[in-house]
């Protein structure tokens, strides 16, 4: 996982304010994620992205219906 995803409306926004707390006095975890965004974003950023996008989307989905 690159980031955890959140999902405040439905609960509190502590969990996202731990995280971001928890980057700020872990510098070395803020840049991990830095590093592996930049290289998700390399990944989808030339032409071809939505398929790509919608191919890491299904071997996501096919990933986690196996779990």
């Amino acid at each position: 996982h690159v980031a955890p995803e959140f999902i405040p409306w439905y609960g509190s926004i502590m969990p996202t304010a731990e995280y971001a707390i928890d980057l700020l006095r872990h510098p070395e975890k803020l840049d991990a994620q830095r590093k592996a965004l930049g290289e998700l974003v390399k990944r989808l950023e030339s032409p071809g992205a939505s398929d790509r996008t919608a191919g890491i989307a299904m071997s996501l989905l096919k990933n986690s219906l196996r779990d």
